[in-house]
């Protein structure tokens, strides 16, 4: 599986052009592939987790790894109801934005794809950016009953376990998608 994704992820760098129809989300040792609809982006050194660790307590931070976390999530119930690429994705992608984080990670918990730790850790962590998103100031945001800012460590280490967590899960998943049909849609447009 990692060779195709690095195969797939050099083929997009070579090409910078992938169908608009094409919907992809991958994740390897050394890299994570996605495909959004005629956009796309890889990043390399997945597997350090350097965007958590790297964290910082600032508002714009904290917003965009929740906007990553529950573009994850999201992948997930894709993956559970349409599989990777449908041509109803768009569709449930529409339908999702709509549907708050909370139930998305209830129906993952509900579906057996997650288990109740993880879904605790979701949903705590999620707290911050919901702290973050209508709070004044960070002074007011808790994380475990203390103010963030004093728990700052606590919260990274808790946010890094969930994508752990969520990466081994989804790497499971991927298994079952057949890369050499993407690889193929893509020299196709070469």
């Amino acid at each position: 599986m990692e060779d195709k994704i690095k195969q797939l992820a050099q083929l997009i760098l070579d090409t910078k052009i992938v169908p608009k129809s094409l919907r992809l989300f991958l994740i390897g040792e050394d890299y994570w592939v996605r495909i959004y609809y005629g956009a796309f982006s890889i990043r390399v050194g997945a597997r350090e987790y350097g965007f958590v660790r790297n964290l910082n307590l600032k508002r714009g931070a904290v917003l965009d790894m929740f906007a990553k976390l529950e573009f994850f999530v999201n992948e997930l119930i894709q993956l559970k109801l349409l599989g990777p690429s449908h041509k109803k994705g768009q569709i449930l992608d529409d339908i999702l934005q709509y549907v708050d984080f909370f139930s998305r990670v209830r129906f993952l918990k509900e579906w057996d794809i997650i288990d109740n730790h993880l879904s605790n850790l979701l949903y705590q962590t999620k707290q911050v950016r919901n702290g973050f998103a209508h709070s004044w100031s960070e002074d007011e945001i808790k994380y475990k009953g203390k103010l963030i800012k004093n728990n700052f460590s606590d919260f990274k280490q808790d946010l890094e376990e969930a994508w752990r967590r969520l990466v081994e899960i989804y790497k499971k998943e991927q298994d079952k998608i057949d890369i050499d049909k993407f690889i193929d849609s893509i020299l196709r447009y070469r």
